[in-house]
This record gives structure tokens, C-alpha cells and sequence, in this order.
């Protein structure tokens, strides 16, 4: 029998790598979005493979609506046991609310809303069953008014990820990783580093790409758990 695939989006770099990686250890196929990182992608598939496990990549641009609903498509086309899909790919850009235009509201949405919002519709259509995990971040506990819109459209991913826990059971489950400090961003921007957000959090740690990778693996495999939007930020959302 065909081992069970899961598909990573924004899997070339970063988190998105590590959670590839443990779950090829799990043992899944691995489907690997990216959009841009060619040659990550490429080594990442190749070290998979390495592994055992039967592994491809797929590109697609998230904002681009043609791209994005041929996603699942083409995936399902390789691998008919997919039964997991994490929606990684993030955009983190700072934006006050006063100078959002619509497209960086369109930008920023499109990847961390919308492109979870129906990549998982289409997921659920085509699969009997599964588990989805979505990314977010600390903040949707909070009402910071930094980065403004990055933060409305992760609230907004925190709440769809609760809503559809409940609309999808029992045959997919539903989870959210709230992340606190784990790598510095990506953005060309000001940002705090990461020893001084370690020394704010009351554990005074900050997480690894593999700790977020061993917690997602948890939740993806306990088939008693779903609905649950955990924090892994050191203890940062017990000050708000």
C-alpha cells in the first residue's frame, strides 16, 4: 500500500523545510510547494528522496488564482494518498493601517487568508479524509496595530482554522501553530533580535524550526485532537 503524502506549502526554506523533513521521517510522500526558491526546492526534493520516500515539487505563485486552484490538482495527479496539507507559505510584511493600499491588503491576505482558505476547500473536496494545519502566529491573541494588516489576516486564519475544525469533523481534523520568536524575518525591514525577544518571554527561549516541526508532527498524527491553535512562543502570549 501507498504511504499517505502530505503537501507543504512553502516548503523550500525555513520552517516550511523542517516540517517537510519530519514528516518524510514520519513516514509521508512529500509534496513540496514553492514559488520562487527553484534551487532550495530542488535539494530539498533530492535530500528527501535520499530518504526513501517518493517526494516533487510544484510550483505556484498563491496570489495568482489560476495557479493556486491547480495546486491541488496537480498534486492529487502524483500522489492519490494525500492526506495532509499544511499551509506554511506566509507573507510578513510591516504595514501601518493608515498607509495600506489594496494591494499590499491583497498581498498580504492573498497568501495568509485567502490561499489557506481555498486550498483547503479544494483538499477537502478531493480527499477522504485528513488533517490540515495552518500556520499563525502569537499576535492573534493580542491587538497589536503593528504591521497592521499581516496581523488582521492571521486573526483572520486563526478564526477560520476554528471554524473549520468544527464544520469539517469528523473526517478531517484541524489544527492552528500560534508562533512566537523563532527566526529573525525575512522582510528589509527594522525588527527586534532574537536575543531580546528571548529575554521578553517568560520561559526566556525561543523556538527552532525543528521544535515547530516535532510539535506539528504531534497534532498531525493524534487523532483525538483537533481544533487546537497552540502557542509555541515561551510562554509570550501570557502577557497580553
Amino acid at each position: 500500500m501507498e504511504a499517505s503524502a502530505a503537501l507543504v506549502t512553502g516548503a523550500s526554506r525555513r520552517i516550511g523545510r523542517e516540517i517537510a523533513l519530519k514528516l518524510a521521517k514520519d513516514g509521508h510522500n512529500l509534496a513540496l510547494h514553492y514559488n520562487n526558491s527553484l534551487s532550495s526546492a530542488e535539494e530539498l526534493r533530492d535530500e528527501i528522496s535520499k530518504m526513501g520516500r517518493k517526494c516533487e515539487i510544484f510550483r505556484a505563485d498563491l496570489n495568482s488564482h489560476s495557479q493556486r486552484s491547480k495546486l491541488i490538482e496537480n498534486v492529487f495527479s502524483e500522489f492519490k494518498t494525500l492526506s495532509i496539507l499544511v499551509n506554511n507559505a506566509s507573507s510578513f510584511e510591516p504595514c501601518d493601517f493608515l498607509q495600506t493600499t489594496e494591494k499590499d491588503f491583497d498581498d498580504q491576505f492573498g497568501i495568509n487568508f485567502k490561499a489557506p482558505f481555498f486550498l483547503t476547500q479544494s483538499f477537502v473536496k478531493k480527499a477522504d479524509s485528513g488533517v490540515i494545519i495552518n500556520m499563525l502566529d502569537t499576535r492573534v491573541f493580542r491587538n497589536d496595530t503593528d504591521f497592521f494588516i499581516y496581523n488582521l489576516s492571521k486573526k483572520s486564519l486563526h478564526q477560520l482554522t476554528k471554524m473549520l475544525a468544527r464544520e469539517l469533523a469528523p473526517k478531517f481534523r484541524v489544527h492552528g501553530l500560534c508562533l512566537g520568536p523563532i527566526l529573525a524575518p525575512s522582510y528589509n525591514g527594522p525588527s527586534e533580535d532574537l536575543a531580546t525577544l528571548k529575554r521578553n518571554t517568560p520561559m526566556e527561549k525561543v523556538g527552532t524550526p525543528s521544535d515547530i516541526a516535532r510539535i506539528l508532527s504531534l497534532l498531525a498524527h493524534e487523532p483525538l485532537l483537533t481544533g487546537i491553535c497552540l502557542p509555541l512562543d515561551g510562554g509570550e502570549s501570557l502577557l497580553y
